[in-house]
């Protein structure tokens, strides 16, 4: 072959390159690129924000209240142990009110005797 033909030949080949480039270029063209605003932009941050606030909101919020149950509780115990004390003293008083103890009390202790004669009745009405 001579050079003619083989530069011709070169030049065929190097055509249909071009031409394929030609037409991812124009296929690039046709499709417009999407472009971020900087409205958008802040529209984004914004909410962003937004929901990392609300986050942290209610994080503070859950720890609260958490703190708050074991504080209830705790109270809830004292309460329930006060109760039992109280219990345990009305027991004790009904026994040291009772009239057998009371007498028995003022004969040994005190040295009086009961003279029914000398009793008297209030009642309440």
């Amino acid at each position: 072959m001579n050079l003619a033909a083989r530069h011709l030949e070169e030049k065929e080949q190097v055509q249909p390159k071009r031409s394929s480039r030609v037409q991812k270029s124009a296929y690039s063209e046709g499709l417009p690129q999407r472009r971020i605003t900087k409205g958008e932009k802040i529209l984004w941050f914004g909410a962003g924000m937004l929901i990392v606030a609300l986050t942290l909101i209610i994080v503070s919020y859950q720890a609260r209240l958490f703190f708050l149950n074991g504080s209830i509780q705790n109270l809830q115990d004292k309460v329930a142990g006060q109760a039992k004390i109280n219990q345990q003293l009305k027991v004790e008083q009904t026994n040291l009110s009772s009239p057998e103890r009371i007498m028995k009390y003022a004969k040994e202790k005190l040295g009086l005797n009961l003279n029914i004669k000398n009793v008297k009745v209030i009642s309440d009405r």
